[in-house]
C-alpha cells in the first residue's frame, strides 16, 4: 500500500468501532439510512 492509502486505511480503523461485515449490515438498516446527508454529490443516483 502506499502511505496515503496506509494513512487513510489507519485513520479509518481508529475512527470506526465496526468489523467490515458489521458496518456492511448496520448500514442496511433503517436506522443508518435515517441519518447522515440526504442529498448533495455523494447521494446523487
Amino acid at each position: 500500500m502506499s502511505g496515503d492509502r496506509n494513512r487513510t486505511c489507519s485513520h479509518f480503523h481508529d475512527c470506526v468501532n465496526m468489523q467490515p461485515r458489521e458496518l456492511e449490515e448496520w448500514l442496511e438498516t433503517d436506522e443508518a439510512k435515517s441519518v447522515g446527508a440526504t442529498d448533495g454529490p455523494l447521494n446523487d443516483e
